[in-house]
């Protein structure tokens, strides 16, 4: 990791998409281009042109380059030969179907290299095992899918991943569909940058539980996600040491009626050292998991979920460290612009912080409901540490939940919570005092006090 040489990485990567792009506008502004079926194999690769229009099947290993204008298209990638570390497809109009049939297969990985797949028009299908659809190892991937209704179906480490390098994966504005089981839609390991950007549409993310291929250490039925906007590092001590700093995941999705599925570390969670966001601009959206999810963070990770607009949103979260929860040095933070809003939480969550954690939830407006499992209340800016006697009594943990508007409802059996009130969390050890218990929450009707709207806006400059 600490060999990757990232300003000559990004810097190549740069001169590639440039050079895609104008070949993109240059297919997509030639309605008359030369009916033309032409292939070459070379050190590097297949470079293979067709213009001829017809449904094709492409059945290739490692291509340096394809170019593919027109029809219904069939691709099948094999597994890769040693040294091919250059692939791009740009494939223009019609409904095509991707299949990668091995790791790393599809043009949009990267593997000590390059991958760009770009396709403009259609409803689309992408299907893969691992290391796809916009999946970086040691290098830089792209997908570009600009138009239509998509799937895309991937194992793990794929729509959006890098470990040690940089992974873009951009969706147009249609209806489109994500699933996998791990370490996907926006998820960075160690050195990596990983994002999956969706212009609009009513879209769906699942990261399932078929098959079972990580399970979780705090729920072994459950997949570790580790997505939809996750960043994790890497923990040796008991190995040979060489511990690393998490990456930067981040999934955004820019208008629509969204929904989000994923079991354990989702939706906006960071992970020793890593750092993961996920932003919804517009909508009515839904979101459910079940631990450390939707702003949450643990081993001095970092979490993010802002929720923008005044969309009617749905939250659930079945089990623990949820809705703006930190846990041991980390940083769990939660924003919902507006709108009357659902929260469901098991417990330790909506603006909960454990062991030393920052904690801080925030609902802007809106008439909602809260709901939470556990019965002593773990949750409305609660905090608690482990045990007393150690130096974590007088380190910051701190929970804090705010509701800035609208009349809300709030489960009976949290006594000190209520509309229209302030209240401080109740202490394990209330005779002790100690910093480490520092819980508050606040219901009335407040401005933000967080700048989420854009810093610019239209018309004139004075």
């Amino acid at each position: 990791l600490a060999e990757i040489e990232r300003p000559a990485l990004v810097a190549g990567m740069l001169d590639l998409v440039a050079a895609v792009q104008r070949l993109r506008d240059f297919v997509a502004g030639s309605p008359s281009l030369p009916k033309v079926a032409w292939r070459i194999d070379t050190p590097l690769g297949a470079v293979v042109v067709d213009t001829t229009g017809r449904d094709d099947v492409h059945v290739l290993s490692g291509p340096l380059l394809v170019v593919d204008a027109g029809g219904n298209d069939r691709y099948e990638f094999g597994a890769r030969e040693g040294g091919r570390r250059i692939s791009v497809l740009l494939d223009h109009g019609g409904d095509d179907e991707y299949v990668a049939l091995a790791p790393g297969a599809d043009p949009s990985a990267a593997v000590l290299g390059y991958g760009i797949l770009w396709d403009t028009q259609g409803d689309d299908r992408h299907r893969g095992t691992q290391l796809a659809q916009a999946s970086a190892l040691f290098g830089a991937a792209l997908l570009v899918d600009e138009a239509g209704r998509n799937e895309l179906t991937a194992g793990g480490h794929a729509q959006g991943h890098a470990i040690g390098g940089i992974a873009v994966l951009a969706g147009g504005p249609g209806d489109d569909a994500y699933r996998a089981q791990t370490h996907a839609q926006g998820s960075a390991g160690p050195a990596g940058v990983a994002i999956l950007v969706e212009r609009g549409g009513d879209d769906r993310y699942t990261l399932d539980n078929s098959p079972l291929s990580r399970p979780s250490p705090q729920l072994p039925d459950r997949n570790t996600s580790m997505g939809q906007g996750a960043g994790r590092g890497l923990r040796t001590d008991a190995a040979d040491g060489r511990s690393a700093a998490g990456g930067i995941g981040i999934l955004v999705d820019l208008a629509g009626n969204d929904r989000y599925e994923a079991q354990v570390f989702a939706q906006g969670v960071g992970f020793r050292e890593g750092l993961g966001i996920l932003v919804d601009d517009a909508g009515d959206d839904r979101y459910e998991a079940a631990w450390y999810a939707m702003g949450a963070a643990a081993p001095r990770g970092a979490g993010v979920l802002l929720d923008r607009g005044t969309g009617r949103d749905r939250y659930r979260a079945t089990h623990s460290q949820s809705l703006g929860a930190a846990h041991d040095f980390s940083v769990g933070f939660f924003l919902d612009e507006g709108g009357d809003d659902r929260y469901h939480a098991g417990a330790l969550g909506l603006g909960a912080a454990n062991d030393n954690g920052i904690a801080l939830f925030v609902d802007a407006a809106g008439d909602d409901a809260y709901g939470v499992d556990a019965e002593g209340c773990l949750a409305f800016g609660a905090a608690r540490i482990g045990e007393w006697g150690s130096p974590r009594d007088d380190l910051p943990n701190v929970g804090l939940f705010m509701d800035l508007g609208g009349d809300d409802s709030y489960p009976s059996h949290c006594a000190q919570v209520r509309n229209d009130a302030a209240w401080a969390a109740p202490r394990r050890w209330p005779s002790r005092a100690l910093r480490g218990e520092s819980g508050a929450g606040i219901d009335g009707r407040f401005p933000s006090p967080f700048a989420t709207g854009r810093s610019t806006g239209g018309g004139r400059a004075p």
